[in-house]
């Protein structure tokens, strides 16, 4: 569900944006977008990842937030929960990798 799948991992020292893409979620019920939008760790990390600012497309269709720090080595899981117009709740998960510099230039 995480878009920015295929990134190369993100870097400690970085702050990205990642984001869900809702799309095929939404094509079941047509005319329903996305209105809330908030992000968490999943249990068990470390907590040296940080999620800042967050924010939904102005289709309604994807969400996206700032993802900051995190410890070199680490996989992190995120939950994006949405509240959708017609008062449906979903979840999505999406794992992120965080990696040294010199883990991202050996790939």
């Amino acid at each position: 569900m995480l878009v920015n799948q295929s990134v190369s991992p993100k870097q400690p020292g970085e702050s990205r944006k990642y984001g869900g893409d809702w799309r095929p979620a939404l094509a079941k019920f047509p005319g329903v977008t996305v209105t809330v939008s908030s992000w968490a760790l999943v249990p068990g990390s470390d907590g040296a990842l940080t999620l800042g600012a967050s924010a939904i497309n102005s289709a309604g269709d994807q969400t996206s937030v700032l993802v900051g720090a995190g410890t070199a080595g680490t996989v992190y899981t995120l939950k994006n929960t949405v509240t959708l117009s017609d008062g449906q709740v979903l979840y999505g998960y999406g794992a992120l990798e965080v990696a040294s510099e010199d883990a991202v230039l050996r790939t």
